[in-house]
Formats: C-alpha cells, structure tokens, sequence
C-alpha cells in the first residue's frame, strides 16, 4: 500500500500534485490501474532501492499495476497520453511521473 503525502509536501509542491493527480485520473479513465508506490521518505525510498532524487520524494511519481485484463504496455500508453514519462520496463509495475528524469536533482542544484 503507497503513502500520502505530508502536509508540508503538499503545501510546497501543491500545484505540481495537483497537475500529477489530475493527469493521473485522466490515464485511469483510459487504463485501470492500482497504485502500489505514490510518496517515499527518503529512508522508504532508499529501503526500495529508489533514486536519491526520485520525484517519489515530492509526489509527483507513482508505480501502478494495470488491474485484470490489461497489459504494462497498455498502461504506460495511458500515461504517455495523459501527457507523464512512463517506465514500463520493471517486471510487475509501471512507472510514472510528472518530469523528465534528473528534474529534482538539477532543481535542487545538485
């Protein structure tokens, strides 16, 4: 099961959720789907093996499985068309997010 976001997360980056999540819900209306990974802390994200910048951090990535009867393939279409970068090249979830990869590294000067 994923993690909302906090608070603090949502107050700062708010108008970048809230374009993720209404994307989001266009793909699911296109591809069903359940998340299983939406917001990380850096210690979950780092037990996972995720990226140091990974936009699980801000809330603007998730990893979906397509429910019965659909493919990953299909489900990354359904992102793409929601206008997010999806990754379906793990075995059993896709990834999606907001931005382009390094987005939160070069944001943060890093």
């Amino acid at each position: 099961m994923y993690e909302s976001p906090p608070p603090a997360i949502v107050r700062y980056w708010y108008p970048e959720i809230w374009d993720f999540v209404e994307r989001i819900r266009y793909a699911y209306r296109l591809i069903p789907f359940e998340v299983t990974s939406w917001w990380r802390d850096e210690e979950r994200n780092r037990l996972v093996g995720g990226n140091e910048y990974s936009q699980h951090l801000i809330a603007t990535a998730i990893d979906a499985i397509p429910l019965s009867g659909y493919d990953q393939a299909s489900l990354a279409w359904a992102f793409r068309q929601a206008g997010l970068i999806a990754v379906d090249s793990y075995q059993r979830h896709v990834h999606t997010q907001l931005y382009p990869a390094g987005f939160l590294r070069d944001w943060l000067g890093a």
